[in-house]
């Protein structure tokens, strides 16, 4: 006979199952701690369905593990817990909660025998503790989701007598779906974790290979502009990484470079590399300096498309430079199972969020629905409308979307369920501009009902609405079936947001990796990584050619097996590890062979979250350079020995030069003083007896041997200025200049001569030898302007290509530039003695000053039109600091 009890939880309506359900979701949704969630449902559960609920958990290992049990005494509950220690269901068990977790079918005891229990137990004590649970109907449902048994739920009535029918298993199934639904979330939740941060430590170990590589780096875009660089670009290039990226291929480089960019193209399309391009130019980090460059650039490939170009630079200047200097170096529950399997299934959001509109659509009784995504523009209002279920597409899309309106507001909010029977009536209809209500041709609707759509984190995803042209046609149970549909919803769509960003996450983690692939397979120097127990990790292509191991070979090996013990000692390691030092040096590696070859290394520390995980060590042969520095050493030495001979040759030289000067001064002096001597004493003893002939043929004597008398003076002088010794200092160039000028007007007061002297010129040089150089410009200056009325004179400097250039320049005579070749050679004149006076030696002064200094100079004229003479002298140490 059927007691009155079981009679009741038989005739349970089914609104009454549905708000279980319902609350049931509600706290599934609540928190990503499923277990928290279960044993809430637990708690929920009894006594409304059952005298005793137990939740179960299958682990990865296979046991099976109690999460919760719970029953109206606890004296039971700790009863049960007790049964489950001591008894622990097994796989191989043929019944009960282990044929469910094994096969993943439900076990449905409408009624419980004794033999039944008897069946079962292992032991007598087992028996007696089974039979005390009074146990009389039970329901055993899976916990499943893709496929995959998670748990079981198991429903036990006892006390209260009642009994579970075959139209309970829907029920359960029902629930049982929906607490795997929260399972598999908390689940893909952790494994979306655990991927953000497996790309944080490959981004971390990718940051420190390209970042230490002592090779120039860089990657472009596919409009080959720099999107990347790392530590040794950045010192190339002398400039920072935020001054580099955005800028196009070769704008830092030479011609020769930036004509590259074609051939890049080319890497591009062909996807192959470019290898070992030799490159030399003026290098960006040092003006005027050269720099010569081994470039390789390869394909970025990722997911089979060419994402941009890898640029490697090698710098063999040291190199280069050597070598120059060596040649020079159900209805509804069906309809609740399919939506609730569709959602457990499904991880697209169009199609997630389809299945629920479809769903609530059919489930409210609504003649249409729509799901609108909760889009926020940048005016603060109007939302996009996402899907709509029930009519054709096409009767919306010609209507604007949803704004905040008193009646959109509330759902857009999150703030709570909206049901209206009639919205035409409602006060909050019709208040808001344009339309003051729904525009003309809109679907008419009287009934309404609105339920918003929120998220775990509180954010409201959007809303689900609903419309029908009768009023009153939406009841409570409609309400309650859409609220408990509406956090599924929001468990769906954010495992689906979830899923992408796991997708996004593996997809950037893959491409790191690509990436990472491509470039350590072309770096020619050898990259070596270990872990904090001195054992190796990672090793690239140039690593196993330089040690003659095979890859397989060098994993897992000790520090101290392939490097020398300088850098293999536990001090050094320890260094590393403890004070995150970077290691540095040279020495001998073995091959695995037995054979040796010098390398230079640089050891660095791998930090990943500021802990040290381990280092890398990067290796270069240095076999070549060894050799050119070798055979520059004895180039070296041959040179320092040729020097030697011509410095003894030199010196006798300059002996035979002074032996020579002193005989110009004595020997040609006296004979050059007699004859101007005797031809004055003619002049003043004889005048009375010679005629005027012959007292001008005696001065034009006179006036021959002073003037040859001047001659050897500037010989003389010239001959020194190659044998003094210079002095170098810092010049105040600019007053150096407007001494001389004022000495030279005090000597001629009566000219009229307009001189212009730029202010706070400095030079770097022998202060006497400058002042001769500069009083013969000068002079000549002052000297070829005495026929010009209006005469002027300028002193000053200027920038010609980067270089500071000294000028003088006149308005004077000028001269044909077609005699440039003889100007500053020796006794060159260009203009006739009774013109200008002069011995023809003070240019050839002045250019041999200038180039004593390491500078040039050179001329620039047109008869009648002045000169100007320009000259250089060497840089001074700090040049920036000259007033300009």
């Amino acid at each position: 006979m059927t007691k009155p009890d079981e009679l009741l939880w038989m005739n349970e309506s089914a609104d009454t199952r549905f708000k279980f359900l319902a609350d049931a979701s509600q706290l599934l949704s609540s928190s990503l701690d499923y277990e928290t969630t279960l044993s809430n449902v637990a708690h929920l559960s009894v006594p409304v369905c059952a005298d005793w609920c137990a939740i179960d958990i299958l682990e990865d290992g296979g046991n099976i593990r109690r999460l919760a049990v719970v029953h109206t005494d606890n004296r039971k509950t700790a009863l049960a817990f007790e049964l489950f220690d001591k008894y622990p269901p097994q796989l191989s068990d043929n019944h009960g909660l282990a044929l469910v977790m094994k096969t993943g079918a439900p076990q449905f005891y409408p009624d419980i025998p004794d033999e039944l229990l008897v069946s079962t137990a292992r032991d007598e004590k087992h028996l007696a503790i089974i039979r005390s649970l009074g146990m009389k109907s039970a329901i055993i449902m899976p916990m499943k989701v893709h496929g995959k048994i998670l748990g079981a739920i198991s429903f036990t009535f006892a006390e209260s007598d009642r009994r579970y029918r075959s139209k309970d298993l829907d029920f359960v199934f029902e629930l049982a779906s929906r607490a795997a639904l929260a399972m598999e979330n908390s689940r893909l939740f952790t494994e979306a974790r655990q991927a953000v941060a497996s790309e944080k430590h490959s981004a971390a170990v990718l940051n420190t290979l390209l970042m230490s590589a002592p090779v120039a780096f860089a990657f472009l875009d596919c409009n080959l502009r720099y999107v990347r660089v790392n530590n040794a670009f950045e010192k190339m290039c002398g400039k920072k990484q935020e001054q580099i990226l955005g800028t196009t291929f070769g704008s830092l480089f030479s011609k020769e470079v930036q004509d590259l960019g074609l051939d890049l193209h080319t890497v591009m399309e062909e996807r192959r590399p470019l290898l070992n391009v030799p490159v030399h130019g003026e290098s960006p980090a040092c003006a005027g300096g050269l720099v010569h460059s081994l470039a390789s650039y390869f394909p970025i490939i990722s997911e089979d498309d060419v994402i941009g170009v890898g640029v490697l630079i090698y710098d063999i200047t040291d190199q280069k430079q050597l070598e120059q200097k060596l040649r020079e170096q159900a209805r509804i529950n069906e309809k609740l199972h399919e939506v609730g399997s569709a959602l457990t299934a499904e991880l697209k959001l169009d199609r997630i969020v389809q299945s629920v509109t479809d769903a609530a659509t059919e489930l409210s009784g609504a003649q249409f629905g729509a799901f609108f995504y909760n889009v926020l523009k940048e005016d603060g209002e109007s939302y996009t409308l996402y899907c709509i279920s029930g009519v054709p597409r096409e009767k919306f899309s010609r209507f604007p979307m949803p704004r905040n309106t008193r009646i959109f507001a509330p759902t857009f909010k999150g703030e709570g369920i909206v049901r209206i029977g009639d919205v035409t009536k409602d006060p909050n209809f019709g208040q808001n501009e344009p339309y003051y209500g729904m525009p003309a041709g809109h679907l008419p609707v009287r009934s309404y009902l609105a339920v918003p759509v929120i998220s775990r984190s509180g954010e409201v995803l959007g809303g689900l609405f609903f419309g029908h042209e009768k009023p009153d046609m939406f009841t409570e149970s409609a309400e309650r079936l859409v609220a408990g549909l509406a956090p599924q919803a929001a468990i769906a769509i954010d495992n689906a947001r979830l899923f992408d960003a796991a997708n996004i996450s593996s997809a950037r983690l893959q491409s790191q990796l690509n990436f990472t692939d491509a470039l350590t397979q072309s770096l020619g120097e050898g990259i070596c990584a270990f872990d904090r127990n001195r054992k190796v990790v990672f090793v690239n292509p140039a690593t196993v050619r330089l040690l003659g191991w095979e890859h397989s070979e060098l994993i897992g090996k000790d520090l101290a097996e392939i490097f020398p013990p300088d850098l293999s000692s536990i001090t050094v390691w320890d260094a590393i590890l403890n004070n995150e030092q970077m290691i540095k040096g040279e020495n001998t590696f073995v091959r695995k062979d037995g054979s040796s070859f010098p390398a230079s290394y640089l050891a660095t520390p791998f930090v990943e979250n500021r802990v040290v995980q381990g280092i890398v060590v990067t290796l270069r042969d240095i076999t070549e350079t060894r050799r050119i520095q070798d055979e520059l050493q004895r180039s070296r030495e041959e040179l320092e020995r040729r020097v030697v001979e011509r410095t003894v040759n030199l010196t006798a030289a300059n002996q035979e030069l002074e032996a020579f000067s002193y005989s110009v001064s004595h020997d040609l002096r006296s004979p050059l003083r007699s004859v101007d001597g005797f031809s004055q004493a003619l002049l003043e003893d004889y005048a009375d007896q010679l005629d005027d002939i012959g007292k001008d043929a005696l001065q034009r004597i006179r006036l021959a041997s002073q003037k040859m008398g001047r001659i050897i003076d500037d010989l003389l002088n010239l001959s020194k200025l190659t044998r003094a010794q210079m002095r170098t200092e810092r010049i105040h160039i600019s007053e150096m200049a407007r001494i001389i000028l004022e000495e030279l007007k005090a000597s001629d007061r009566d000219r009229q001569v307009q001189i212009i002297i730029q202010e706070n010129l400095f030079a770097y040089g022998d202060s006497s030898l400058l002042r001769i150089a500069l009083e013969n410009l000068l002079s000549n200056a002052w000297k070829f302007t005495t026929k010009q009325a209006n005469a002027r004179i300028v002193f000053g400097s200027e920038r010609i290509q980067g270089e500071l250039v000294y000028f003088v320049q006149d308005n004077g005579a000028g001269f044909n530039m077609e005699y440039i070749g003889k100007l500053f050679g020796a006794f060159q004149r260009l203009h006739q003695a009774h013109e200008f006076s002069g011995t023809g030696i003070g240019l050839a002064t002045v250019r041999r000053i200038i180039h004593r200094h390491g500078g040039r100079i050179w001329a620039e004229s047109e008869v009648g039109q002045g000169a100007k003479f320009s000259f250089t002298l060497p840089p001074l140490h700090h040049e920036k600091e000259i007033p300009r």
